[in-house]
């Protein structure tokens, strides 16, 4: 919508002109009049005009005065002077308060016509720049972030070309010549439950809030997520000593990141040492990425500062995992706690670094649990998923006390299923036990597993089935079948090899029967997985 303002002392001049202009036709929506300055300036603060015609000589306030105020109250409004008087001063004025034209009296109509057609157009092509420089620089602040971003994750690479990213990025990002950088790693702890959708959302989230607050006036903090997700922060600062300013800064970063984090994540702040150019970089952002690993044992949402931390490798004694079977094996709960606690201990005196190893081994002991459970045929939907969700869990526990707690929570699941068990799942369990002991014996039998476990063929095969949801057969098959999944990893093995050690009188029969039970021949599965 396009307003206009008449202002004459002459009521037939600013009467003529409202009706017998085509205002409508020009594209102005609503025009009003006033017979002075003061009159206008209030009907202007009501109005908010784009365009105002107005006389130069009026009583109280004349036309150049009001110009001013209007041009003060709404830079964009186009202003025409009418005049009946030729002087330069107030064409000077007129000049100089960007009058779109200045008209001499008397009135022409078609002049007026023609200078207000070029004042509509004149607003609607400043109106149209002014949206388009609005959109931009919306979409500048929607991706600045993303922008800088890339600028970190190109500046952190130890091949970065510093003279081609200053002039690839120096339109988006003033390059300082001086001062102080150095890196922070944020490692990310993201909640399991966040889906990928609101994980990206809060990455989005956190590049902006890191983007519109400067660390401080003198600062910069450029930000940007890996594609493991966890954050890296260059922050520069042009004033303060390279030692001064790091712990402050890491101080206030910390804070923000732990005051949006919700329970969306738990972070630890790694910082690497404070260098002086941009080309040292990357040495500092990888002393910022070991320090991180150090909240894997002095827990989360803290700083840990290069080389406070040393670490050394562990390398875990093949006999606890032996031992930890066979306590679970024989029922020791408190001597299989005890190794978990051990193993723990230890590696915490290490803070070996290698974190996807140390998680590997936590894993190891959870299948172990696993095995054990399956070997002594408990059944229990409890159990089953418990153990699952803690594989899941291991690979994302924020920290060793996490990842032993886990274990110890499985081991205390395991032994209260075992109480819960009674005579007759025992006795299950023990058939189980039996069949992978003996499934190498070609004489292993249904009646040979009724008599071991002494009840009759006919009682423990329906026994069996209803437990397991599998007959005694079914069960001995897939035993048998995933032991030779195993054994076909050994390229050297004969078929005849394979099938004599778990219980099959020849190649042939072991063939047929893998075939069946897989889909594809012991050949051709051993091409398609280990090959």
């Amino acid at each position: 919508m396009i307003n206009a303002i008449i202002v004459d002392d002459e009521a037939c001049t600013r009467e003529s002109l409202k009706q017998f202009l085509p205002w409508d036709e020009m594209g102005v929506d609503k025009v009003e009049t006033a017979k002075n300055g003061l009159a206008a300036l209030e009907i202007a603060r009501r109005l908010k005009p784009d365009i105002l015609l107005t006389d130069v000589r009026m009583p109280k306030m004349d036309g150049l005065a009001l110009a001013a105020e209007i041009r003060r109250l709404y830079p964009d409004c186009k202003i025409i002077f009418l005049s009946g008087y030729a002087d330069k001063e107030y064409l000077k004025m007129a000049i100089e308060l960007h009058a779109t034209s200045y008209i001499e009296k008397p009135i022409n109509l078609e002049e007026i016509k023609r200078t207000l057609a070029k004042a509509v157009t004149e607003y609607r092509d400043d109106a149209a720049k002014k949206a388009d420089l609005r959109y931009a620089m919306q979409v500048m602040e929607e991706t600045a972030p993303l922008l800088r971003q890339e600028i970190t994750l190109e500046l952190i690479r130890e091949s970065a070309d510093i003279p081609a990213l200053t002039r690839k990025y120096a339109a988006f990002y003033p390059f300082a010549p001086s001062g102080s950088y150095f890196c922070a790693y944020a490692r990310m702890n993201w909640n399991s439950d966040l889906n990928r959708h609101d994980r990206d959302s809060r990455k989005r989230t956190l590049l902006q809030l890191l983007f519109e607050l400067p660390v401080s006036a003198s600062s910069d903090c450029l930000a940007g997520f890996d594609v493991d997700d966890h954050l890296t922060l260059i922050i520069y600062d042009s004033q303060a000593p390279a030692a001064a300013f790091a712990e402050e800064r890491l101080q206030l970063l910390l804070a923000r990141l732990v005051a949006h984090s919700g329970n969306d994540y738990e972070v630890t702040l790694g910082a690497g040492r404070p260098v002086r150019q941009l080309s040292q970089i990357p040495p500092s952002y990888a002393e910022a990425v070991q320090a991180s690993t150090g909240g894997f044992y002095l827990g989360t949402n803290r700083i840990i500062t290069a080389g406070s931390i040393a670490g050394c490798r562990y390398d875990m004694d093949p006999s606890s995992c032996i031992a930890f079977r066979h306590n679970l094996n024989a029922d020791h709960q408190a001597a299989a706690e005890q190794i978990v606690i051990g193993l723990t201990d230890e590696i915490r005196l290490s803070m070996d670094d290698d974190l996807p190893k140390i998680r590997h081994l936590f894993r190891q002991l959870l299948n172990i649990i696993s095995e054990v459970a399956e070997d002594r045929g408990l059944v229990s939907p409890q159990l089953d998923g418990a153990l699952r969700n803690s594989r899941d869990a291991a690979q994302e526990a924020p920290t060793l006390a996490e990842l032993s707690r886990l274990v110890l929570q499985r081991i205390e699941t395991l032994f209260g299923t075992l109480g819960t068990f009674d005579s007759v799942s025992r006795k299950i369990s023990g058939t189980i036990r039996f069949i992978k002991e003996n499934y190498s014996d070609p004489e292993l039998t249904t009646q040979k597993i009724a008599a071991h476990s002494n009840f009759s063929h006919t009682y423990l095969c329906a026994l069996f089935k209803k437990h397991t949801g599998k007959t005694l057969n079914e069960y001995i098959t897939e035993v048998r079948m995933e032991r030779a999944k195993e054994l076909l990893k050994d390229s050297d093995l004969k078929l005849y090899e394979i099938a004599s050690s778990i219980g099959y009188p020849g190649a042939n029969y072991f063939s047929t029967l893998f075939k069946k039970h897989t889909g594809c021949s012991p050949t051709t599965f051993m091409k398609k997985y280990y090959l």
